[in-house]
């Protein structure tokens, strides 16, 4: 696949030949042939193209992502990917426009509707660029393309409640499985994140959701925690 150095992303790719252990474990754990995957901040594709991989041609992956420079990268790492949907646009509660955060290609897995994880104040306006994005609700898609979500991978820098808020219905008629970036309650310059890590935990534990964590290699239960540093976390219906 196509990336860009020094992305966060792109150089973990490239030293490791992965991103992310837990959650790949997790998508190689959850997902199997003919299962359909929401990729929501599908960023250059790395988990959008393991997950084509893994559903297969019976299976489908639709992946979103609003910049429109990172989207056009993205495109070209699925374009021989038939079982792949790209969508350049935003996830969020409602169907409409959002206004968006961008810091560059180098930078781009921190941009945002929100205030940026990035370093400092001075990281940000060399680079950064507010552009107007489509909008659209996991609800919404949904119920416009009547697919039917087995996965959903939500990795948003900080969207995660408004994005979880846009699937009510999904969450309570289809009860994928999702997967949910935690530890950045407050960002390296002081902002306050739209809610806390436990507070997305208890919103979906709320809903009838048990939570895990990938720890040396394996899946296991999670205790919910006050505070977290960065992770990934599996959330599964109850049966």
């Amino acid at each position: 696949m196509m990336v860009v150095l020094p992305d966060v992303i792109s150089t973990s790719i490239l030293r490791n030949g992965y991103h992310e252990e837990g959650l790949t474990r997790m998508l190689l754990t959850r997902l199997k042939a003919g299962s359909v995957f929401f990729d929501v901040g599908a960023h250059f594709g790395y988990f959008t193209l393991l997950a084509a991989r893994l559903v297969g041609g019976a299976g489908m992956v639709h992946a979103f992502e609003p910049s429109s420079a990172t989207f056009r990268i993205l495109k070209t790492n699925t374009r021989n990917n038939k079982n792949v949907i790209a969508n350049n646009i935003a996830v969020f509660r409602a169907p409409g426009q959002v206004s968006f955060n961008e810091y560059g290609l180098e930078s781009s897995a921190y941009a945002t509707v929100f205030s940026a994880r990035i370093q400092t104040t001075a990281q940000k306006l060399a680079s950064q660029r507010t552009v107007s994005v489509p909008a659209v609700s996991v609800d919404a898609y949904v119920e416009q393309t009547a697919s039917r979500p087995d996965f959903i991978k939500i990795d948003a820098e900080s969207s995660e409640l408004p994005i979880l808020q846009g699937m009510s219905n999904v969450l309570s008629c289809y009860r994928p499985v999702l997967s949910l970036e935690v530890g950045y309650d407050v960002d390296v310059d002081g902002a306050q994140a739209p809610c806390t890590s436990r507070e997305l935990i208890s919103y979906l534990l709320e809903r009838g959701y048990r939570v895990f964590q990938h720890r040396s290699g394996k899946i296991e239960p999670h205790v919910p925690r006050d505070r977290y540093s960065y992770d990934n976390l599996l959330f599964v219906a109850n049966s």
